[in-house]
Protein backbone atom coordinates (compact mmCIF):
# COMPACT_ATOMS: atom_id res chain seq x y z
CA UNK A 1 0.00 0.00 0.00
CA UNK A 2 1.02 3.64 -0.32
CA UNK A 3 3.73 4.38 2.21
CA UNK A 4 4.32 0.70 2.90
CA UNK A 5 7.78 0.71 1.37
CA UNK A 6 8.82 3.67 3.52
CA UNK A 7 7.61 1.96 6.69
CA UNK A 8 9.21 -1.38 5.88
CA UNK A 9 12.57 0.12 4.91
CA UNK A 10 12.70 2.32 8.02
CA UNK A 11 11.82 -0.68 10.20
CA UNK A 12 14.60 -2.77 8.66
CA UNK A 13 17.15 0.02 9.15
CA UNK A 14 16.03 0.45 12.78
CA UNK A 15 16.36 -3.28 13.44
CA UNK A 16 19.85 -3.29 11.88
CA UNK A 17 21.26 -0.67 14.24
CA UNK A 18 24.43 -2.02 15.79
CA UNK A 19 24.56 -4.73 13.14
CA UNK A 20 25.46 -5.35 9.52
CA UNK A 21 22.60 -5.14 7.03
CA UNK A 22 23.24 -7.36 4.01
CA UNK A 23 21.13 -6.67 0.90
CA UNK A 24 21.63 -9.46 -1.65
CA UNK A 25 20.80 -8.88 -5.31
CA UNK A 26 20.62 -5.20 -4.41
CA UNK A 27 20.45 -4.17 -8.07
CA UNK A 28 16.87 -5.43 -8.02
CA UNK A 29 15.91 -2.35 -6.02
CA UNK A 30 16.60 -0.23 -9.10
CA UNK A 31 14.04 -2.07 -11.20
CA UNK A 32 10.79 -0.72 -9.75
CA UNK A 33 9.26 2.41 -8.27
CA UNK A 34 9.08 0.85 -4.80
CA UNK A 35 12.69 -0.32 -4.97
CA UNK A 36 13.81 3.19 -5.86
CA UNK A 37 11.87 4.52 -2.86
CA UNK A 38 13.75 2.06 -0.63
CA UNK A 39 17.07 3.21 -2.10
CA UNK A 40 16.17 6.85 -1.51
CA UNK A 41 15.43 6.11 2.15
CA UNK A 42 18.70 4.19 2.56
CA UNK A 43 20.58 7.15 1.07
CA UNK A 44 18.81 9.57 3.41
CA UNK A 45 19.37 7.50 6.57
CA UNK A 46 22.76 5.86 6.02
CA UNK A 47 25.34 8.61 5.69
CA UNK A 48 28.52 6.57 6.12
CA UNK A 49 29.70 9.02 8.77
CA UNK A 50 32.28 8.05 11.42
CA UNK A 51 30.61 6.46 14.44
CA UNK A 52 27.41 5.61 12.59
CA UNK A 53 25.84 2.57 14.25
CA UNK A 54 25.06 0.56 11.09
CA UNK A 55 26.92 -0.99 8.18
CA UNK A 56 25.13 -1.73 4.92
CA UNK A 57 26.52 -4.22 2.42
CA UNK A 58 25.00 -4.25 -1.07
CA UNK A 59 25.69 -7.46 -3.00
CA UNK A 60 25.10 -8.26 -6.66
CA UNK A 61 26.47 -8.76 -10.14
CA UNK A 62 29.07 -6.21 -11.12
CA UNK A 63 27.44 -4.78 -14.25
CA UNK A 64 23.98 -4.42 -12.69
CA UNK A 65 25.39 -2.89 -9.49
CA UNK A 66 27.51 -0.36 -11.36
CA UNK A 67 24.53 0.60 -13.52
CA UNK A 68 22.37 1.14 -10.42
CA UNK A 69 25.01 3.29 -8.74
CA UNK A 70 25.69 5.21 -11.93
CA UNK A 71 22.08 5.90 -12.92
CA UNK A 72 20.30 5.93 -9.58
CA UNK A 73 20.14 8.39 -6.69
CA UNK A 74 23.32 10.52 -6.85
CA UNK A 75 23.82 9.92 -3.13
CA UNK A 76 24.39 6.20 -3.79
CA UNK A 77 27.71 6.85 -5.48
CA UNK A 78 28.94 8.94 -2.55
CA UNK A 79 27.95 6.33 0.01
CA UNK A 80 28.80 3.20 -1.98
CA UNK A 81 31.84 4.17 -4.00
CA UNK A 82 32.54 1.66 -6.83
CA UNK A 83 36.31 2.04 -6.51
CA UNK A 84 36.09 0.73 -2.93
CA UNK A 85 33.95 -2.29 -3.81
CA UNK A 86 35.00 -5.83 -2.92
CA UNK A 87 35.27 -7.82 -6.13
CA UNK A 88 34.71 -11.58 -6.07
CA UNK A 89 36.05 -13.09 -9.32
CA UNK A 90 34.84 -16.37 -10.77
CA UNK A 91 36.70 -19.41 -9.51
CA UNK A 92 39.63 -20.53 -11.64
CA UNK A 93 40.03 -24.11 -12.83
CA UNK A 94 42.32 -24.99 -9.92
CA UNK A 95 39.81 -23.68 -7.40
CA UNK A 96 36.91 -25.48 -9.05
CA UNK A 97 38.98 -28.67 -8.93
CA UNK A 98 39.51 -28.26 -5.17
CA UNK A 99 35.77 -27.75 -4.65
CA UNK A 100 35.03 -30.83 -6.75
CA UNK A 101 37.52 -32.97 -4.82
CA UNK A 102 36.01 -31.87 -1.51
CA UNK A 103 32.48 -32.77 -2.65
CA UNK A 104 33.61 -36.14 -4.00
CA UNK A 105 35.34 -36.93 -0.70
CA UNK A 106 32.30 -35.90 1.31
CA UNK A 107 29.96 -38.11 -0.75
CA UNK A 108 32.48 -40.98 -0.95
CA UNK A 109 32.54 -40.89 -4.74
CA UNK A 110 35.48 -41.63 -7.06
CA UNK A 111 36.48 -39.69 -10.16
CA UNK A 112 39.68 -40.62 -11.97
CA UNK A 113 42.01 -37.76 -13.03
CA UNK A 114 41.04 -37.91 -16.70
CA UNK A 115 37.33 -37.76 -15.78
CA UNK A 116 37.95 -34.92 -13.36
CA UNK A 117 39.85 -33.06 -16.10
CA UNK A 118 36.90 -33.44 -18.47
CA UNK A 119 34.59 -32.23 -15.67
CA UNK A 120 36.65 -29.05 -15.22
CA UNK A 121 36.74 -28.43 -19.00
CA UNK A 122 32.94 -28.49 -19.08
CA UNK A 123 32.85 -26.00 -16.21
CA UNK A 124 35.36 -23.78 -18.02
CA UNK A 125 32.98 -23.66 -20.99
CA UNK A 126 30.05 -22.83 -18.73
CA UNK A 127 32.09 -20.07 -17.07
CA UNK A 128 32.05 -18.19 -20.37
CA UNK A 129 28.28 -17.87 -20.18
CA UNK A 130 26.54 -15.14 -18.17
CA UNK A 131 25.47 -16.01 -14.64
CA UNK A 132 28.07 -18.74 -14.04
CA UNK A 133 27.29 -20.36 -10.69
CA UNK A 134 30.86 -21.19 -9.57
CA UNK A 135 30.49 -23.64 -6.63
CA UNK A 136 26.82 -23.96 -7.56
CA UNK A 137 27.84 -24.96 -11.08
CA UNK A 138 29.98 -27.75 -9.59
CA UNK A 139 26.95 -28.97 -7.63
CA UNK A 140 24.70 -28.92 -10.70
CA UNK A 141 27.10 -30.78 -12.98
CA UNK A 142 27.99 -33.28 -10.28
CA UNK A 143 24.30 -33.94 -9.64
CA UNK A 144 23.64 -34.64 -13.34
CA UNK A 145 26.72 -36.84 -13.58
CA UNK A 146 25.60 -38.79 -10.50
CA UNK A 147 22.18 -39.41 -12.05
CA UNK A 148 23.83 -40.67 -15.24
CA UNK A 149 26.22 -42.88 -13.27
CA UNK A 150 23.34 -44.48 -11.32
CA UNK A 151 21.37 -45.00 -14.51
CA UNK A 152 24.39 -46.83 -15.94
CA UNK A 153 25.13 -48.94 -12.86
CA UNK A 154 23.14 -48.54 -9.68
CA UNK A 155 25.85 -50.12 -7.52
CA UNK A 156 28.89 -48.17 -8.76
CA UNK A 157 30.39 -45.09 -7.16
CA UNK A 158 33.03 -44.52 -9.85
CA UNK A 159 32.38 -41.93 -12.56
CA UNK A 160 33.18 -42.37 -16.24
CA UNK A 161 33.59 -39.61 -18.81
CA UNK A 162 30.28 -40.54 -20.42
CA UNK A 163 28.48 -39.77 -17.16
CA UNK A 164 29.31 -36.09 -17.59
CA UNK A 165 27.22 -35.84 -20.74
CA UNK A 166 28.10 -33.42 -23.54
CA UNK A 167 27.97 -29.68 -23.57
CA UNK A 168 24.46 -28.65 -24.51
CA UNK A 169 25.89 -26.04 -26.86
CA UNK A 170 28.22 -28.51 -28.57
CA UNK A 171 25.39 -30.98 -29.04
CA UNK A 172 23.12 -28.34 -30.54
CA UNK A 173 20.56 -29.33 -33.12
CA UNK A 174 21.03 -28.82 -36.82
CA UNK A 175 23.49 -29.83 -39.49
CA UNK A 176 27.13 -28.96 -39.97
CA UNK A 177 27.38 -25.19 -40.57
CA UNK A 178 30.38 -25.66 -42.85
CA UNK A 179 28.42 -28.11 -44.97
CA UNK A 180 25.67 -25.51 -45.21
CA UNK A 181 28.27 -22.97 -46.29
CA UNK A 182 29.51 -25.35 -48.98
CA UNK A 183 26.04 -25.33 -50.47
CA UNK A 184 26.19 -21.54 -50.80
CA UNK A 185 27.46 -20.06 -54.03
CA UNK A 186 30.69 -17.99 -54.20
CA UNK A 187 31.76 -18.58 -50.58
CA UNK A 188 34.99 -20.58 -51.12
CA UNK A 189 37.36 -18.09 -49.49
CA UNK A 190 34.98 -17.43 -46.62
CA UNK A 191 34.70 -21.17 -46.02
CA UNK A 192 38.50 -21.42 -45.84
CA UNK A 193 38.55 -18.83 -43.04
CA UNK A 194 35.85 -20.64 -41.07
CA UNK A 195 37.54 -24.00 -41.55
CA UNK A 196 40.75 -22.52 -40.19
CA UNK A 197 38.84 -21.06 -37.24
CA UNK A 198 37.24 -24.43 -36.53
CA UNK A 199 40.60 -26.22 -36.71
CA UNK A 200 42.16 -23.68 -34.32
CA UNK A 201 39.38 -24.12 -31.77
CA UNK A 202 39.55 -27.92 -31.92
CA UNK A 203 43.33 -27.84 -31.53
CA UNK A 204 43.15 -25.56 -28.48
CA UNK A 205 40.52 -27.78 -26.90
CA UNK A 206 42.72 -30.82 -27.49
CA UNK A 207 45.48 -29.00 -25.62
CA UNK A 208 43.17 -28.26 -22.70
CA UNK A 209 43.03 -24.55 -23.56
CA UNK A 210 40.01 -22.28 -23.89
CA UNK A 211 39.55 -20.41 -27.15
CA UNK A 212 38.75 -16.73 -26.64
CA UNK A 213 36.53 -15.45 -29.43
CA UNK A 214 37.63 -12.48 -31.50
CA UNK A 215 35.64 -9.67 -33.06
CA UNK A 216 35.17 -9.43 -36.82
CA UNK A 217 34.55 -6.91 -39.57
CA UNK A 218 32.48 -8.17 -42.53
CA UNK A 219 32.75 -6.00 -45.63
CA UNK A 220 30.71 -6.35 -48.79
CA UNK A 221 27.79 -4.92 -50.70
CA UNK A 222 24.12 -5.89 -50.17
CA UNK A 223 23.21 -9.49 -50.92
CA UNK A 224 26.72 -10.95 -50.62
CA UNK A 225 25.86 -13.15 -47.64
CA UNK A 226 27.16 -11.26 -44.60
CA UNK A 227 24.15 -11.92 -42.37
CA UNK A 228 23.84 -15.58 -43.40
CA UNK A 229 27.54 -16.23 -42.73
CA UNK A 230 27.30 -14.52 -39.33
CA UNK A 231 24.48 -16.90 -38.38
CA UNK A 232 26.42 -19.92 -39.62
CA UNK A 233 29.53 -18.77 -37.74
CA UNK A 234 27.47 -18.48 -34.55
CA UNK A 235 26.04 -21.93 -35.16
CA UNK A 236 29.53 -23.37 -35.70
CA UNK A 237 30.85 -21.78 -32.50
CA UNK A 238 27.82 -23.14 -30.66
CA UNK A 239 28.46 -26.68 -31.86
CA UNK A 240 32.11 -26.34 -30.83
CA UNK A 241 31.03 -25.33 -27.32
CA UNK A 242 32.57 -21.85 -27.56
CA UNK A 243 29.41 -19.72 -27.69
CA UNK A 244 25.68 -20.30 -27.34
CA UNK A 245 25.16 -20.56 -31.10
CA UNK A 246 22.69 -17.68 -31.48
CA UNK A 247 22.90 -14.21 -32.99
CA UNK A 248 21.47 -10.90 -31.88
CA UNK A 249 21.02 -8.73 -34.96
CA UNK A 250 20.44 -5.02 -35.40
CA UNK A 251 21.44 -2.15 -37.66
CA UNK A 252 23.55 0.83 -36.65
CA UNK A 253 20.48 3.04 -37.20
CA UNK A 254 18.47 0.97 -34.72
CA UNK A 255 21.19 1.68 -32.18
CA UNK A 256 20.79 5.45 -32.46
CA UNK A 257 18.75 7.31 -29.90
CA UNK A 258 17.21 10.75 -30.12
CA UNK A 259 18.83 12.35 -27.08
CA UNK A 260 22.32 12.20 -25.62
CA UNK A 261 22.79 8.99 -23.63
CA UNK A 262 20.00 7.05 -25.31
CA UNK A 263 22.23 5.40 -27.92
CA UNK A 264 24.51 4.21 -25.15
CA UNK A 265 21.59 2.59 -23.33
CA UNK A 266 20.30 0.90 -26.52
CA UNK A 267 23.76 -0.43 -27.36
CA UNK A 268 24.26 -1.67 -23.79
CA UNK A 269 20.95 -3.53 -23.85
CA UNK A 270 21.77 -5.26 -27.13
CA UNK A 271 25.30 -6.15 -26.03
CA UNK A 272 23.99 -7.67 -22.82
CA UNK A 273 21.33 -9.57 -24.76
CA UNK A 274 24.16 -11.05 -26.86
CA UNK A 275 26.32 -12.06 -23.90
CA UNK A 276 27.94 -15.42 -24.67
CA UNK A 277 26.70 -15.29 -28.27
CA UNK A 278 27.20 -13.22 -31.46
CA UNK A 279 26.15 -9.58 -31.83
CA UNK A 280 25.77 -8.69 -35.52
CA UNK A 281 25.66 -4.96 -36.30
CA UNK A 282 24.69 -4.32 -39.93
CA UNK A 283 25.43 -1.03 -41.72
CA UNK A 284 28.11 -0.49 -39.09
CA UNK A 285 29.93 1.94 -41.40
CA UNK A 286 27.37 4.52 -40.21
CA UNK A 287 28.50 4.30 -36.58
CA UNK A 288 30.46 7.55 -36.78
CA UNK A 289 27.98 9.70 -38.70
CA UNK A 290 26.82 11.80 -35.72
CA UNK A 291 27.10 12.19 -31.96
CA UNK A 292 24.36 9.63 -31.30
CA UNK A 293 25.89 6.91 -33.45
CA UNK A 294 29.32 7.57 -31.93
CA UNK A 295 27.81 6.88 -28.50
CA UNK A 296 26.83 3.41 -29.72
CA UNK A 297 30.30 2.85 -31.18
CA UNK A 298 31.93 3.83 -27.90
CA UNK A 299 29.75 1.38 -26.00
CA UNK A 300 30.67 -1.41 -28.41
CA UNK A 301 34.37 -0.72 -27.82
CA UNK A 302 33.84 -0.62 -24.07
CA UNK A 303 32.16 -4.02 -24.19
CA UNK A 304 35.14 -5.62 -25.94
CA UNK A 305 37.22 -4.93 -22.80
CA UNK A 306 34.68 -5.98 -20.17
CA UNK A 307 35.22 -9.29 -18.40
CA UNK A 308 31.74 -10.61 -19.24
CA UNK A 309 32.32 -9.98 -22.95
CA UNK A 310 36.05 -10.07 -23.67
CA UNK A 311 36.71 -13.40 -25.34
CA UNK A 312 33.16 -14.50 -24.48
CA UNK A 313 30.96 -12.47 -26.83
CA UNK A 314 31.66 -12.03 -30.54
CA UNK A 315 30.80 -8.68 -32.10
CA UNK A 316 30.60 -8.51 -35.90
CA UNK A 317 30.51 -5.13 -37.63
CA UNK A 318 29.16 -5.42 -41.17
CA UNK A 319 29.01 -2.83 -43.93
CA UNK A 320 30.36 -1.55 -47.22
CA UNK A 321 34.13 -1.80 -47.65
CA UNK A 322 35.19 1.79 -48.38
CA UNK A 323 32.94 3.51 -45.77
CA UNK A 324 33.85 0.87 -43.20
CA UNK A 325 37.57 1.42 -43.76
CA UNK A 326 37.07 5.17 -43.51
CA UNK A 327 35.20 4.79 -40.22
CA UNK A 328 37.84 2.48 -38.74
CA UNK A 329 40.59 4.88 -39.82
CA UNK A 330 38.85 7.60 -37.81
CA UNK A 331 38.97 5.45 -34.68
CA UNK A 332 42.26 3.56 -34.16
CA UNK A 333 40.89 2.03 -30.97
CA UNK A 334 38.01 0.40 -32.79
CA UNK A 335 40.29 -0.69 -35.61
CA UNK A 336 42.58 -2.52 -33.18
CA UNK A 337 39.68 -4.28 -31.45
CA UNK A 338 38.04 -5.39 -34.70
CA UNK A 339 41.11 -6.68 -36.50
CA UNK A 340 39.62 -9.86 -38.00
CA UNK A 341 38.21 -9.23 -41.46
CA UNK A 342 36.08 -11.17 -43.93
CA UNK A 343 35.49 -9.81 -47.44
CA UNK A 344 32.37 -10.73 -49.40
CA UNK A 345 32.86 -10.24 -53.15
CA UNK A 346 30.25 -8.86 -55.51
CA UNK A 347 28.51 -11.17 -57.95
CA UNK A 348 29.11 -10.61 -61.65
CA UNK A 349 26.38 -11.18 -64.22
CA UNK A 350 28.11 -14.46 -65.09
CA UNK A 351 28.03 -15.49 -61.41
CA UNK A 352 24.30 -14.87 -61.34
CA UNK A 353 23.68 -16.96 -64.44
CA UNK A 354 25.83 -19.76 -63.02
CA UNK A 355 23.78 -19.57 -59.82
CA UNK A 356 20.56 -19.77 -61.85
CA UNK A 357 21.81 -22.87 -63.67
CA UNK A 358 22.71 -24.51 -60.35
CA UNK A 359 19.32 -23.57 -58.92
CA UNK A 360 17.59 -25.04 -61.99
CA UNK A 361 19.59 -28.24 -61.65
CA UNK A 362 18.66 -28.56 -57.97
CA UNK A 363 14.97 -28.22 -58.85
CA UNK A 364 15.15 -30.43 -61.97
CA UNK A 365 14.59 -27.51 -64.32
CA UNK A 366 16.37 -26.42 -67.51
CA UNK A 367 17.49 -22.91 -68.49
CA UNK A 368 17.85 -22.86 -72.26
CA UNK A 369 21.04 -21.31 -73.66
CA UNK A 370 19.30 -18.38 -75.45
CA UNK A 371 17.43 -17.61 -72.22
CA UNK A 372 20.66 -17.68 -70.22
CA UNK A 373 22.36 -15.38 -72.74
CA UNK A 374 19.50 -12.88 -72.59
CA UNK A 375 19.59 -12.87 -68.78
CA UNK A 376 23.36 -12.34 -68.84
CA UNK A 377 23.03 -9.21 -70.98
CA UNK A 378 20.18 -7.80 -68.92
CA UNK A 379 22.10 -8.34 -65.69
CA UNK A 380 25.11 -6.51 -67.12
CA UNK A 381 22.84 -3.47 -67.32
CA UNK A 382 21.20 -4.10 -63.93
CA UNK A 383 24.56 -4.28 -62.15
CA UNK A 384 25.30 -0.70 -63.21
CA UNK A 385 22.14 0.63 -61.64
CA UNK A 386 21.50 1.77 -58.13
CA UNK A 387 20.29 -0.93 -55.75
CA UNK A 388 22.13 -3.94 -57.19
CA UNK A 389 21.80 -6.65 -54.53
CA UNK A 390 24.00 -9.51 -55.78
CA UNK A 391 22.65 -12.87 -54.52
CA UNK A 392 19.30 -11.35 -53.58
CA UNK A 393 18.86 -10.09 -57.13
CA UNK A 394 19.89 -13.45 -58.58
CA UNK A 395 17.23 -15.09 -56.42
CA UNK A 396 14.74 -12.46 -57.53
CA UNK A 397 15.49 -13.26 -61.20
CA UNK A 398 14.80 -16.95 -60.53
CA UNK A 399 11.49 -15.96 -58.95
CA UNK A 400 10.63 -13.82 -62.01
CA UNK A 401 11.48 -16.75 -64.32
CA UNK A 402 9.11 -19.01 -62.42
CA UNK A 403 6.37 -16.39 -62.65
CA UNK A 404 6.93 -16.04 -66.41
CA UNK A 405 6.78 -19.81 -66.93
CA UNK A 406 3.64 -20.05 -64.80
CA UNK A 407 1.97 -17.34 -66.89
CA UNK A 408 2.90 -19.06 -70.16
CA UNK A 409 1.65 -22.43 -68.84
CA UNK A 410 -1.67 -20.90 -67.77
CA UNK A 411 -2.53 -20.11 -71.40
CA UNK A 412 -1.16 -23.32 -72.94
CA UNK A 413 -1.77 -26.70 -71.32
CA UNK A 414 0.91 -28.33 -73.47
CA UNK A 415 3.80 -26.19 -72.18
CA UNK A 416 6.88 -27.99 -70.84
CA UNK A 417 6.92 -26.66 -67.28
CA UNK A 418 10.45 -27.92 -66.65
CA UNK A 419 12.11 -25.55 -69.15
CA UNK A 420 12.73 -21.80 -69.07
CA UNK A 421 12.71 -20.47 -72.64
CA UNK A 422 13.89 -17.22 -74.22
CA UNK A 423 10.36 -15.81 -73.98
CA UNK A 424 10.35 -16.57 -70.24
CA UNK A 425 13.69 -14.82 -69.87
CA UNK A 426 12.51 -11.76 -71.82
CA UNK A 427 9.36 -11.50 -69.70
CA UNK A 428 11.25 -12.06 -66.44
CA UNK A 429 14.00 -9.53 -67.16
CA UNK A 430 11.56 -6.90 -68.41
CA UNK A 431 9.81 -7.11 -65.02
CA UNK A 432 13.08 -7.32 -63.13
CA UNK A 433 14.51 -4.17 -64.76
CA UNK A 434 11.39 -2.26 -63.75
CA UNK A 435 12.75 -2.68 -60.21
CA UNK A 436 15.90 -0.82 -61.30
CA UNK A 437 14.53 2.08 -63.36
CA UNK A 438 17.48 4.42 -62.96
CA UNK A 439 20.19 3.62 -65.50
CA UNK A 440 23.65 4.41 -64.17
CA UNK A 441 24.93 4.74 -67.75
CA UNK A 442 22.77 7.71 -68.77
CA UNK A 443 25.86 9.94 -68.93
CA UNK A 444 27.24 7.86 -71.80
CA UNK A 445 24.35 8.81 -74.03
CA UNK A 446 23.00 5.29 -74.50
CA UNK A 447 19.26 4.78 -74.15
CA UNK A 448 17.86 2.27 -71.64
CA UNK A 449 18.57 -1.13 -73.17
CA UNK A 450 18.56 -4.66 -71.96
CA UNK A 451 19.84 -7.81 -73.54
CA UNK A 452 23.29 -8.83 -74.72
CA UNK A 453 23.82 -5.83 -77.04
CA UNK A 454 22.68 -3.28 -74.48
CA UNK A 455 24.87 -4.86 -71.79
CA UNK A 456 27.93 -4.86 -74.01
CA UNK A 457 27.45 -1.22 -75.05
CA UNK A 458 26.86 -0.12 -71.47
CA UNK A 459 29.95 -1.94 -70.20
CA UNK A 460 32.09 -0.55 -73.05
CA UNK A 461 30.89 2.99 -72.41
CA UNK A 462 31.54 2.77 -68.69
CA UNK A 463 35.03 1.38 -69.25
CA UNK A 464 35.89 4.12 -71.71
CA UNK A 465 34.53 6.81 -69.40
CA UNK A 466 36.62 5.44 -66.54
CA UNK A 467 39.71 5.48 -68.77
Amino acid sequence: HEGGTDEATLAILKNAEGKVLVIDEAYGLDGSMYGKIALDIIVSKVMGSPGEDIAVLMLGYEREMLAMIRDGNPGLKRRFQPEDAFYFPDFKDEELNLILKAKLKKDELTMRPEVRSAFIKLLAEERRKPGFGNAGAVDNLLSRATQNMKARDLATRIFEVGDLGSSSREAGAGGDPLEELKSMFKTEKIREVLEQLQATIKYKKSQGKVYEVENFVFVGNPGTGKTVVARLMAKMLGKLGVLEGRTVELTSMAMQGEVVGQSQAIARAKIDEATGAVLFVDEAHKLHTNVFSREGATMLMTATLEDQHKGRTMIILAGYAAPMDAMLDLDPGMKSRFDQRLEFPDWSASDCVEFLNLQCKAEHLVLEAPAAQHILGALEVARLRKGWANARDAAKVFEKLQQALALRASSDAGVDTSTFTLSDAEHAMRNFLKMRPEAAVDATGFPELFGAVGGALATMATTQAAG
